[in-house]
């Protein structure tokens, strides 16, 4: 060990010490994404100007006692061979400089003797730093570095691809006008958004509120409901904003709220009846019954008027051109839905569908996590708590509870999530690869993260990873003894219900 500058913090009450080399920079505590069974001492991740940031406990890493973060708590940030790591210490002391004669290492020096380099002196003798060994920081259970940009965004295994291309099949976001359900197809959507209140512009057509600014261009927005023929929309907290792609330009249609996210065989989809369809102009494409509900497919691209999409036409010729491809590259799209207070993504082509939760029938002598099953159109469908899954705080179910039903190896499979927020496209530009001190069991399924705009993150996780195999195969023990039984509800099984 060499003698030269060094930043010292201090933690418990002791000096430690690490060289000015090694440290990039020193920070507040920032605002924490907490990612599931990552270890106990990786306190969760960071957007540090646009950089992904893991944050971990210095206090834990070391085995002593929690304290509460204060106004002096900081975040020294580490960085070795490109990779970063953010450590949280009890407050800042000093940059020093420390003689090599005055630096003597030390073996065996208690618990923390892992993380410790050598003791040294400063001043006159009495002042002790004990000598933080950084490189342990970078040091995690899936060492192997790989770029893994790129492939993170393909979740689906061949086998699944060929089952779903096996079958022609749509898939649909359904949504809310008044008491009706309707639907687009997935493939004309560019994204849901919050509704935001449009400024609004004179000699336009009186169902149109307005333009929005979006990322890269203006964008119209449309009340559906007053297209429709129906009152206008009355706005809250479940109004949405369905993104379409046309040909010309992105159009924005209000909705109520978005109901579910469907897949329906291409078989299943009906013509509208003749009179119907002339009376609203070809912009109706076709009508499902899913769960005893009428469904009505639009199309999209017969929706608005020229004189609509031209309010629109900059951003999408812009787009046409390359200008906005340029800067914002591939975009692969999201459901994104919540867990507390956290934000998850799933690939779109990995969901099913997306429902409100149905009544669950409880399995006896299963993992905590498996709630149970459920009959979805016949279908028995075992379910997966994702909050006991991570190990999250137990919540009731309400009226935004939702199941999120994904193939899983070939089988459908429920899971149970807080509530689905939007269906977003994200640059790949602004997605990183998961950082490897998050350990083995979280990388296995969070294979990436959504810097959004804000300090707020996105975790994309692969479904088809949160069990490992064994928990696979109880899995579909659970699913072919409710077959076997025919869904049945006997003996000591019981229902679950939403709280009310």
């Amino acid at each position: 060990m060499k003698g030269g500058k060094y930043i010292a913090f201090e933690i418990d009450q002791e000096t430690y010490a690490v060289p000015v080399g090694t440290v990039r920079e020193i920070v507040r505590v920032p605002e924490l994404t907490r990612v599931p069974l990552a270890p106990p001492y990786v306190e969760g991740v960071a957007n540090l100007r646009g950089e992904i940031l893991p944050v971990v406990s210095l206090r834990k890493r070391l085995g002593l006692e929690e304290k509460p973060l204060d106004e002096l708590s900081r975040v020294v940030v580490f960085e070795k061979g490109g990779d970063i790591v953010g450590a949280i210490v009890d407050r800042m002391a000093e940059a020093i400089v420390l003689e090599e004669g005055n630096i003597e290492r030390r073996e065996g020096i208690g618990a923390e003797s892992d993380f410790l380099e050598g003791v040294a002196k400063a001043g006159d003798g009495k002042k002790l730093y004990l000598l933080f060994n950084v490189n342990r920081l970078f040091e995690w259970e899936n060492q192997e570095k790989q770029d893994r940009k790129g492939k993170m965004l393909s979740f689906e295994t061949e086998e699944a691809v060929g089952r779903r291309e096996a079958i022609a099949e749509n898939q649909l976001v359904s949504f809310k006008l008044g008491s009706g359900v309707y639907a687009i197809d997935i493939r004309d959507i560019q994204e849901v958004i919050r509704y935001t209140q449009p400024t609004e512009i004179p000699n336009v057509p009186f169902y149109v509120r307005g333009i929005i600014q979006l990322r890269d261009g203006i964008l119209p927005v449309v009340d559906l409901r007053l297209k429709m023929g129906m009152e206008a929309s009355a706005i809250d907290e479940f109004t949405k904003v369905v993104v379409v792609e046309t040909p010309q330009a992105r159009v924005g249609f209000v909705v109520d709220c978005i109901h579910k996210v469907l897949r329906v065989a291409e078989s299943e989809i009906k013509s509208p009846p003749e009179l119907l369809e002339q009376q609203l102009g070809g912009e109706l494409k076709g009508i499902v019954e899913v769960d005893g509900e009428m469904v009505l497919l639009l199309n999209s691209q017969k929706l608005v008027s020229e004189e609509v999409t031209l309010l629109g036409e900059k951003a999408g010729r812009s787009e046409r051109e390359g200008e906005v491809v340029e800067t914002r590259g591939k975009e692969n799209q999201y459901v994104v839905f919540a867990l507390g207070d956290e934000l998850f993504g799933v690939p779109i082509e990995q969901i099913q569908e997306i429902n409100r939760l149905p009544e669950v029938t409880r399995v006896p002598h299963t993992a905590s996590f498996i709630e149970g099953v459920v009959n979805l159109r016949g279908e028995v469908i075992p379910v997966i708590d994702l909050r006991k899954r991570f190990g999250l705080p137990p919540r009731g179910y309400d009226e935004f509870t939702r199941i999120v039903v994904a193939d899983i190896g070939g089988q459908k499979t429920g899971f149970i999530v807080d509530a689905v927020k939007e269906v977003g496209k994200y640059p790949e530009k602004d997605i990183a690869s998961s950082p490897g001190i998050l350990g083995s069991k979280a990388s296995r399924f969070v294979k990436g993260l959504v810097k959004l705009s804000e300090q707020k993150m996105i975790l994309l996780l692969d479904l088809s990873a949160v069990l490992a195999e064994e928990e696979k195969e109880e899995l579909e023990k659970v699913r072919k003894n409710s077959e076997a039984k025919g869904g049945s509800k006997e003996g000591s099984q019981k229902k679950l219900r939403r709280a009310e």
